[in-house]
């Protein structure tokens, strides 16, 4: 069970650096003064100390210690405020908003990091107004406020290129990469992600190509790419030599161990997990402890530590929760804790478990991206946490919660797009928007044509291809920014997925029954749902299925002649007959009163035409008997992509003319 959640995952890097790769002037930083030398003290021996303040809080940022970053920065803020000086007090607030920041304390780092912006912007200094934008949206990813934070991070990088200060946009790049990886939006992430390793490796800056690699790791691992995520590994610990930063070492270390225990040598990892708790600890990071934490007990539970696991997994979650942020850490550290009281026979502490972390996920959610491929990748990401609540509740006798879970992991993309729909963006926008819009849909339309043009040459495809991209990126952050605009999106009720109750009501008429599936690793499950009863059937593992309806679609696009007929048709019958047992045998007696079928398909059977499966019961064998009954003899078959979707089409006001 959730074998594929990676046990190690960073949270965004927060900046101070912003203004210092932006080249603010630092020269005339100074030693404070002695204490008979600030007695009286004039306006320049004050500004002198206050950056000799923010210097140092810098240097304690870059050695991961906190506690002391805090204490600089707030003898920098009080002279600061004293001074009355809005850029020296938005640098200090920016400095004591980071040290919030990675103590885990996510309410107080934001409000911190949105009053320094806000001070910035008032004194005219874009640079610093882009250090706060940045460690805002950094600080909001965290927090699970992914929209918001992409407006906040996509705003910097933009700033970053009006000020013609291409390292300065490394940091909001590596967070959108890191936003679009917690969202399991891996082909959003990777673009960002390489490109902030093209940027460090341009600028020969060490520590940023070492966090560069790391995001890198991480992003194979989420992918279940292990030894391309040794390769990053091997190039982070070259640079890991030469940079000896504590915060990133621990990281490479996580990563390592991962690498470890994915390729199964779990007490190599044990060991480095040990190693980067240790540092991480010592640096006070609590959201990292906890990460660290969850990932030894999941390498615990591989080598049969049971008791020792849960023991883990459970202080991994108290220590995360002291911090009160970070719903995606807890879904999966929920889940792992789930994981171990299944193993242990305590089936119904690892539902209330289960429970917790659906909850976490259904948050992250709520926060997500608005578009289609990020809100969809949510659920798509943690599959396997919804087939694993699924199987323990059916295994509980629980059907209807069951279907309640398949359906909030179908459902959601679909219901959320259906309701963003009903305001139309395009009704509200002025003039000069109107143009800014028409103007790259025009630029999109160029692209295509050029690129489906016969005879382009295959160097000019791959630049169109990466240009049409770029610019698909820009609109989608144009309408990310007209979303924030408008007062309407913060008032949309999103519809929930229906449940049980509400399917046999609003979606089923008497004649019709839903058949649902979702394939799971060990097993996999059809429900039958008509407005009276609901069962719910156990099918082979999702790789039996696959294989099954793989040969059977090749079996009905083979090129037949009259040599063959005969052989290729009972070739048909026989492969279309073990289908049918598997996928309608079991629940065969549930649907044979019914007239019309509801499908909702999962993977591969969303490409199977159900319609041609033949029932076994036939007489086989004779040239003259009967032919096996198609279920498109028994049944009106309809496809839908999830109750919930039909149940929204159908409850959505019709529009009049």
């Amino acid at each position: 069970m959730c074998e594929h959640w990676p046990s190690f995952i960073s949270v965004p890097l927060l900046t101070i650096t912003f203004v210092v790769i932006l080249a603010w002037p630092l020269a005339a930083q100074t030693k404070p003064a002695s204490a008979a030398q600030k007695s009286p003290a004039g306006p320049q021996d004050q500004t002198t100390q206050i950056d000799q303040l923010l210097k140092e809080c810098g240097e304690s940022q870059t050695n991961e210690r906190f506690a002391e970053l805090a204490q600089k920065a707030k003898e920098a803020l009080a002279l600061s405020q004293k001074l009355g000086d809005r850029s020296r007090i938005a640098r200090s607030l920016t400095f004591l908003g980071s040290a919030a920041y990675y103590r885990g304390q996510l309410k107080e780092a934001l409000e911190l990091h949105k009053q320094a912006a806000a001070l910035a912007l008032e004194a005219g200094n874009k640079r610093y107004y882009g250090t706060a934008l940045q460690n805002a949206g950094a600080t909001l990813s965290a927090m699970g406020q992914y929209e918001e934070a992409l407006y906040y991070l996509t705003k910097t990088v933009a700033l970053g290129k009006e000020l013609h200060e291409r390292l300065g946009v490394w940091w909001p790049l590596r967070n959108i990469g890191y936003l679009y990886l917690e969202l399991g939006d891996y082909e959003k992430a990777e673009p960002k992600l390489q490109e902030a390793l093209a940027i460090a490796r341009e600028f020969k800056n060490k520590l940023f190509e070492e966090a560069s690699l790391i995001s890198l790791i991480e992003l194979r691992m989420h992918m279940a790419q292990f030894q391309l995520a040794r390769e990053y590994s091997d190039q982070a610990s070259l640079v890991d030599s030469e940079v000896k930063n504590p915060g990133l070492h621990y990281e490479l270390l996580g990563d390592r161990a991962e690498i470890y225990a994915a390729l199964g040598s779990h007490q190599s990892a044990l060991e480095s997990f040990r190693q980067a708790l240790e540092l991480a600890r010592s640096m006070g990071t609590q959201p990292d402890e906890a990460q660290i934490l969850s990932a030894m007990g999941v390498t615990q539970q591989a080598l049969g530590q049971s008791a020792e696991a849960l023991e883990t997994q459970l202080h991994a979650l108290a220590v995360l929760r002291k911090t009160g942020a970070y719903p995606d850490v807890e879904a999966y550290i929920d889940a792992r804790i789930a994981a171990v009281y299944e193993s242990q026979g305590r089936n119904q502490d690892a539902l209330a478990a289960y429970r917790d972390a659906l909850r976490a996920v259904e948050q992250i959610r709520s926060r997500a991206v608005p578009t289609e491929s990020s809100i969809a990748s949510i659920s798509a990401s943690r599959r396997d946490l919804f087939v694993a609540a699924v199987d323990l509740l059916c295994r509980l006798g629980k059907p209807g919660e069951a279907l309640d879970v398949a359906e909030g992991y179908r459902a959601r993309a679909f219901v959320d797009l259906l309701a963003n729909s009903r305001i139309d963006l395009s009704e509200e926008l002025r003039p000069e928007q109107r143009q800014r819009e028409q103007a790259i849909f025009d630029h999109i339309s160029a692209i295509q044509k050029e690129l489906f043009k016969e005879g382009t040459p295959p160097e000019r495809q791959q630049q169109l291809k990466m240009e049409l991209t770029s610019t698909e990126n820009e609109l989608e952050d144009w309408r990310l920014a007209l979303r924030r605009e408008n007062p309407r999106y913060g008032n949309l009720q999103h519809p929930e997925p229906v449940n049980v109750d509400r399917i046999q009501r609003e979606v089923l008429d008497p004649d019709t029954v839903l058949v649902e599936y979702l394939l799971g690793d060990k097993r996999s499950f059809a429900w039958v749902v008509s407005q009276k009863s609901l069962s719910v059937a156990t099918l082979p593992s999702r790789k039996e299925i696959e294989e099954q309806v793989n040969v059977y679609r090749q079996t009905l696009t083979k090129k037949v002649s009259a040599l063959t007929a005969q052989r290729d048709l009972a070739e048909y019958q026989s492969r279309s007959e073990k289908l049918y047992t598997t996928l309608i045998g079991p629940i065969a007696s549930s649907i044979s009163s019914s007239q019309k079928l509801l499908i909702v398909p999962d993977g591969v059977l969303a490409y199977l035409p159900f319609e041609t499966l033949v029932t076994n019961s036939a007489v086989r064998g004779a040239r003259t008997g009967p032919l096996p009954k198609a279920l498109l003899e028994r049944f009106a078959i309809t496809y839908v992509p999830s109750a919930s979707a039909l149940g929204a089409i159908k409850s959505r006001p019709r529009e009049t003319t």
